[in-house]
């Protein structure tokens, strides 16, 4: 799997969902900073039939605490279905935490402004 540095330095990959019972390719960030595996915006989860399964507190870089909502389904990840935790936001962003390259080599070359994802 590979993706791009954009030209704010975000690195950026494709994440495949389903929604509205229809395969889909978002762009996502990979955030570095955020050791989960899948924050979403709670708008594109309420097209999705994941499971709810309750709210979860955590802390901005800022030291805000936020509470949001919890679910567990179905992502499309280095081109196969992952059944994982995702976490809703209330931004338009997708980010991609660090849990969802355990087992993955992950290289942002910021130089070159690519992206590769291996298997470890």
């Amino acid at each position: 799997m590979d993706g791009i540095v954009n030209s704010n330095f975000e690195p950026l990959i494709k994440i495949g969902l389903l929604v509205e019972n229809k395969r889909k390719d978002f762009e996502a960030v990979i955030d570095t900073g955020f050791n989960g595996f899948i924050s979403i915006p709670q708008k594109i989860i309420e097209l999705t039939s994941w499971q709810f399964i309750g709210y979860e507190a955590y802390e901005l870089a800022s030291g805000e605490i936020i509470k949001d909502k919890v679910y567990l389904g179905d992502i499309l990840f280095c081109k196969k279905k992952k059944y994982t935790y995702i976490l809703s936001n209330k931004t338009n962003d997708i980010l991609v935490g660090t849990k969802l390259f355990i087992n993955k080599v992950l290289i942002i070359n910021f130089k070159s402004k690519k992206i590769e994802i291996e298997e470890a």
